[in-house]
C-alpha cells in the first residue's frame, strides 16, 4: 500500500499535466537561456556576449537544467518528438512530485495510523488541484520549491515528535533544504 500511496498520486500528477499538453509558462525561457548559456561556457548570461546579470529566479533549478543540458536530455532535441524543451522540465516536476509524496507518506507515517491512507488521500487531493499541476509543471521551479517545503514539514514533523526540535542537526537540515 506504501507504494501505491506514492505511486498513484504522482500518476494523478502527470495524467492532470497532460490535459495541459506542452505548456511551458514564458518566464521558465529566462532560465532555460541561462542554462544555455552556462551549459555551453558562455557564463551566466541571457544571451552569449551580453553582460553577467542574475536574471534566473532559482539556482537550484538552473543547476539541474545545466545538468540536464550536460547529460543531452534538454535543449538538444526531442523525447519522442516532443521538444526536450518542454518534456526534461515536466519530467523533473514529476520526480519532484513523486519525492513530495514520500514526503507525505513520511509525515503520515509520524502522526497517524493508517499512513498509507492518509498519504494517498492527501496527494490525491493534491494531484487534483489545477493551479498545483499547472505550476509544478511550467517549467519553473515551482516544483522544487514544493519538494523542499514538504521536506522540511517531513524534518520539522519528525523532529517534533522526537524532541529533536531544536537540535542542531534539525536546524542544519531545514536551513540546508531552504537554501
Amino acid at each position: 500500500m506504501s507504494a501505491a500511496a506514492i505511486g498513484l498520486p504522482t500518476a494523478l500528477v502527470a495524467w492532470h499535466a497532460s490535459f495541459y499538453g506542452r505548456w511551458i509558462v514564458d518566464d521558465a525561457g529566462i532560465t532555460f537561456a541561462y542554462a544555455r548559456s552556462i551549459a555551453t561556457g558562455a557564463g551566466p548570461v541571457l544571451q552569449p556576449g551580453a553582460s553577467p546579470v542574475e536574471g534566473f529566479s532559482n539556482p537550484a533549478w538552473l543547476g539541474l537544467l545545466v545538468l540536464g543540458r550536460w547529460l543531452h536530455l534538454f535543449d538538444t532535441g526531442t523525447w519522442l518528438g516532443a521538444p526536450d524543451l518542454v518534456m526534461y522540465p515536466k519530467a523533473l516536476a514529476l520526480l519532484c512530485c513523486l519525492g513530495m509524496f514520500v514526503g507525505f507518506l513520511s509525515i503520515a507515517r509520524a502522526v497517524s495510523s493508517r499512513p498509507a491512507l492518509v498519504a494517498l488521500a492527501a496527494g490525491s487531493i493534491t494531484a487534483a488541484i489545477p493551479s498545483f499541476v499547472i505550476w509544478t509543471t511550467s517549467g519553473l521551479e515551482n516544483a522544487l520549491f514544493a519538494l523542499a517545503v514538504v521536506t522540511i514539514a517531513a524534518v520539522l514533523v519528525r523532529a517534533a515528535l522526537d524532541g529533536r526540535l531544536l537540535d542542531t542537526r534539525t536546524a542544519v537540515l531545514c536551513g540546508g533544504l531552504a537554501a
